[in-house]
């Protein structure tokens, strides 16, 4: 498969010079979570965060179900806003954006719907940080490979980000664009009933049918490594033991092929922390099977409620 990777990149350079041809769709995750409490009854805790990032890619296919990815760019800030410290006093607003008068301004925007919208954690802020950062470059700088059953492998990620000048230091993690490349191995496995094809399942949409076993233990581990920097102290998320997902298909407007799968397993990440919902949603033109939209709901939480949602999305914008 690695010398099959190559062999795909160097005939599109040489067949394409200086741009890649094919659709273009956006890939994006977003990340919320929130954590409050009294240790001993006296001592408060308050953790918040969220982070959103989207990057766009060209997809090219190769005609026998493979499709390359590549990096294009974006035309979308991304963010991360999270408490700081035990007790959540100190607020960091941290943005990518090649525009930093576009990047600064959605910081102030995140700032403002964060007092506005989550009192119960705004009110005890004393303290507030932002950084914005601008990418080194962008194109080419993370690939995968999708095949026809909507499975990413071999992933390629160069991405790097710089700080913009005169500001100081926020020293927490910002690796949301990281979290992203772990984001796309979620799609790890077949969306499809086993040696079935998405002309075969056309013709036969009303069907229901059950993954294979699925384990998203290294997905979820290196995405919080990612997120904050006390992961890399404690005990990785794991999942204790591998679930399956329930699908189902059928048409929509005549125009396109649904395919919807859902799982409660309520397997153990961390500690308390479970995975208790799982969803992924596939959209495909019927007139030619192109996956129009792919997304991926990861629902964690304990039974006090703590816990958050983790969403990920490929969408077709041409």
């Amino acid at each position: 498969m690695k010398k099959f990777f190559i062999i795909l990149i160097i005939s599109i350079i040489y067949l394409n010079p200086g741009t890649i041809t094919g659709y273009t769709y956006e890939f994006s995750f977003k990340i919320t979570g929130d954590a409050r409490g009294k240790i001993l009854i006296i001592f408060p805790y308050r953790v918040f965060y969220t982070a959103e990032a989207s990057l766009l890619f060209s997809a090219t296919p190769d005609g026998k179900g493979n499709t390359l990815f590549m990096l294009t760019g974006t035309d979308k800030t991304g963010y991360m806003m999270r408490t700081l410290g035990f007790s959540g006093r100190t607020f960091a607003v941290l943005t990518a954006d090649n525009s930093e008068t576009r990047g600064k301004a959605r910081s102030i925007e995140l700032k403002d719907y964060f007092l506005l919208k989550v009192p119960e954690y705004s009110k005890f802020i004393k303290k507030y940080y932002w950084n914005n950062f601008s990418f080194k470059r962008t194109r080419g700088d993370i690939s995968f490979i999708r095949n026809r059953d909507g499975i990413n492998h071999h992933l390629k990620y160069n991405l790097w980000l710089k700080r913009s000048p005169g500001e100081k230091r926020v020293k927490i993690n910002f690796g949301i664009y990281r979290i992203l490349g772990e984001v796309i191995k979620a799609y790890n496995h077949s969306f499809l009933p086993e040696n079935t094809t998405i002309s075969t399942l056309s013709e036969s949409p009303e069907m229901k049918w059950t993954s294979k076993y699925i384990d998203l233990s290294n997905v979820l581990a290196q995405s919080a490594l990612y997120s904050a920097s006390i992961f890399k102290r404690i005990k990785p998320l794991k999942q204790e033991k591998p679930f399956r997902v329930n699908y189902e298909s059928s048409f929509s407007e005549n125009s396109y092929l649904i395919i919807k799968g859902s799982a409660n397993p309520d397997v153990s990440v961390f500690k308390s922390f479970r995975i208790i919902n799982f969803l992924r949603e596939v959209k495909i033109r019927l007139k030619d099977h192109v996956t129009v939209s792919d997304s991926i709901i990861i629902d964690v939480y304990n039974k006090t409620g703590k816990g958050g949602r983790f969403t990920t999305n490929l969408n077709l914008k041409k």
